[in-house]
């Protein structure tokens, strides 16, 4: 988990003090830095290992809610038997009179939402990484019978220079299997990156509700925007029911064929009509072809290297031309003494010589200009 700047953060002290108390003298609690819909997020130390970890804990207004407490609980379950390079895992859960509460890695990084805001659209390139990355997460959730039902930017860390990709915030995750409750007729995620059966609270949601959320995160990655906005949270679930979306290559032409058919497969209306796993997305997006526009310029030729051909060329050049030049003087002295016929020839001779290496010569002193840059200061 990572430091939320998407809302202002309100710490309840009391609340704190019972989550200080529930962690015991081995924890060090620190800053609130996250705040949810269910839960909140503290940055605490582990005092026996040294490391620096993040609590997420329920909300104190949902804290005596036995529906609440059950779903954080079953989650967290759940969530801790995964095991993925790109999702955050879950070291502990526990819980102390009415709080309930997870321990995790602390995770110091940008969210996706931050870096789209930062610098819009994505390189098509960079956009299919992050985008095969999370499919990649969201296919290993599924695999452990969990809808993660909130994929949005927000919910996505960059971690390191490499900036790789951790899926987080299971809040409204749905767990399907025996001993696990499901719920039917509830609408809880984001608008913004909801699939319509989703929105529409009366329809089954599977995992290809999650697909359609990683087709809007796609779409985000490669124009900058989402694909439906409104004032609204209602106006945008309706035209995520009813609109269709400007095709991405029309709004962004170097994306490859292949990345915009798939993000746009998986916005598809109907679920039947989109991939039907999400591993089926992740290989079409892996067929991208990357390739350079016919008009695209040439990057700039490297200057050449001097070596040493370079210098014997252009001392036997000098030295010819020199030859050439003396022996031109000296038939000018004697041309008395010659035949018409034999100036001509000799003349021609040496107009010949410097035609042939004048062009070894100038090549020769263009090898050398970087080297006598120094001379313009």
């Amino acid at each position: 988990m990572r430091p939320s700047t998407e809302r202002r953060l309100v710490d309840d002290p009391g609340h704190r003090a019972m989550l200080a108390e529930a962690l015991g003298p081995d924890y060090e609690l620190g800053p609130m830095v996250g705040q949810g819909g269910f839960g909140c997020v503290y940055e605490a130390k582990d005092l026996r290992l040294g490391r620096r970890l993040a609590v997420k804990v329920i909300r104190p207004d949902l804290a005596g809610a036995s529906a609440f407490v059950k779903r954080f609980r079953q989650e967290g379950v759940a969530m801790a038997r995964l095991r993925h390079p790109s999702i955050v895992p879950i070291y502990d859960i526990k819980e102390a009179g009415a709080l309930i509460f997870y321990t995790m890695p602390y995770i110091d990084g940008p969210t996706l939402a931050a870096k789209l805001e930062r610098r819009g659209a994505l390189p098509p390139k960079v956009a299919q990484r992050v985008l095969m990355e999370l499919c990649d997460a969201v296919a290993a959730t599924h695999r452990a019978g969990i809808l993660h039902r909130d994929i949005k930017p927000s919910n996505v860390i960059l971690e390191g220079a490499l900036e790789k990709v951790l899926l987080m915030d299971f809040g409204v995750a749905q767990v399907t299997g025996a001993g696990y409750d499901t719920e039917s007729g509830q609408v809880l995620g984001t608008p913004t990156y909801m699939s319509p059966e989703h929105a529409g609270g009366g329809h089954v949601v599977d995992q290809r509700s999650d697909i359609y959320s990683l087709g809007v995160v796609g779409y985000h990655l490669l124009t900058g925007r989402p694909p439906f906005s409104g004032d609204t949270p209602m106006a945008i679930v309706v035209q995520h029911m009813s609109n269709d979306p400007v095709p991405i290559r029309r709004i962004n032409p170097s994306v490859p064929f292949e990345i915009a058919d798939a993000v746009e497969r998986a916005l598809r209306k109907s679920p039947d009509d989109r991939h039907q796993s999400v591993m089926e997305m992740w290989e079409q997006l892996s067929r991208a072809t990357f390739f350079r526009e016919v008009d695209e310029p040439l990057p700039p030729e490297p200057p050449r290297a001097v070596g040493r051909l370079s210098v014997l060329a252009t001392f036997v050049s000098l030295m010819l031309l020199g030859i050439a030049w003396a022996s031109a003087q000296r038939l000018a002295m004697d041309a008395s003494a010659l035949a018409p016929w034999q100036w001509l020839v000799a003349a021609t001779g040496c107009a010949l010589l410097a035609v042939v290496l004048s062009p070894v010569v100038r090549a020769s002193l263009r090898d050398y200009r970087p080297r006598w840059a120094f001379w313009k200061r």
